[in-house]
């Protein structure tokens, strides 16, 4: 992140197996992070874990205002949509206090269709992960 926006305070949320919540300081300091179950693994673990959940389809959509499923499929599918995104505005609203020019950047693989739920301004970096791994290997 530090490499493609310099000086600038990040909140990265790299979305793929599990979401990695990190914080990066304009200072290219890296201050701490969190790690919790992508979107895919809350879906089958619901399904695994219990008797009579089906599996989600990520591609099955709702209405954008919708909030609260009408049925087992839509609350599975916004239980874990909702959730994901309360945990972003959750972390981002709290360091946004320390770091009052915190931008967020969307990255990963499940970046695109978590960031068209995310009702804030971001920055949509899909392959942050790999421009990462190219700087070390220029850097070496």
């Amino acid at each position: 992140g530090q490499a493609l926006y310099p000086d600038r305070d990040l909140f990265i949320v790299n979305a793929g197996s599990c979401i990695t919540y990190d914080l990066l300081t304009q200072s290219g300091v890296f201050e701490g992070g969190n790690i919790a179950p992508g979107m895919k693994m809350r879906w089958q673990a619901m399904h695994e874990f219990t008797g009579r959940l089906p599996l989600v389809d990520p591609d099955q959509r709702v209405e954008n205002d919708q909030i609260l499923g009408r049925n087992t499929t839509e609350a599975l599918l916004l239980g874990v949509t909702q959730g994901i995104q309360a945990e972003i505005d959750h972390y981002f609203s709290i360091l946004k206090l320390k770091y009052p020019g915190l931008e967020l950047v969307m990255s990963g693989g499940d970046a695109v269709y978590l960031s068209a739920l995310e009702g804030r301004a971001m920055i949509l970096e899909p392959n942050l992960v790999l421009y990462g791994l190219n700087q070390i290997l220029q850097h070496s």
